[in-house]
């Protein structure tokens, strides 16, 4: 699909354009539908979490989807926009990702300036802790179902708190199912 010119920013000679002017070019443009779906998993003992965007257009009676990935750690600083955003700014590569599978945006690298922008901010701080990063590992742990919930839920109630923890370490939960597991914890501590 054609795009017309969008603004960029030059970093290091390259230039990148950032999410939001692909966002922009998106709602700006007449030539189709379009939606915009993300979805989330949380990597408690890594802090991380990881976002999956699903950009579908509509044209002609088709639709064509793009998808895009990103991962963000959460910050101990309280200074760092990670302490409080970390979720809301991975949504925001992985959306800046899939316009880019869409050739939205796309000059030198499908990297936004946005991505590259976080990525020279980091090495400083990467480079003081002296760790390399860890490989990333595919968690391969069931979803928590509704029905698993409900009767985790009736357990933590029933007094058996180890059960929070051990649901934690057994199945990835999404943040509706943690959310009412922490009340219920909190409900009976």
């Amino acid at each position: 699909m054609a795009t017309r010119k969008l603004k960029t920013i030059s970093i290091k000679g390259k230039e990148y354009v950032e999410v939001k002017e692909r966002i922009l070019y998106l709602a700006n443009q007449d030539d189709f539908d379009y939606s915009i779906e993300t979805d989330y998993q949380y990597f408690e003992s890594r802090k991380m979490w990881v976002v999956k965007a699903k950009l579908t257009m509509y044209k002609d009676d088709k639709q064509y989807v793009y998808t895009g990935l990103a991962q963000e750690l959460e910050s101990d600083n309280y200074r760092e926009v990670n302490y409080s955003s970390a979720l809301e700014n991975a949504e925001t590569s992985a959306v800046g990702r899939a316009c880019a599978m869409a050739g939205i945006g796309v000059i030198d690298s499908i990297a936004s300036a946005d991505e590259i922008s976080k990525s020279q901010n980091r090495q400083p701080a990467q480079a003081a802790t002296e760790q390399p990063a860890a490989p990333a590992v595919e968690d391969t742990r069931p979803w928590l179902s509704d029905k698993q919930l409900e009767a985790v839920v009736n357990r933590i109630k029933g007094g058996d708190k180890e059960v929070y923890q051990k649901t934690l370490d057994a199945f990835k939960v999404n943040k509706k199912h943690r959310e009412e597991l922490s009340q219920a914890m909190k409900a009976e501590a």
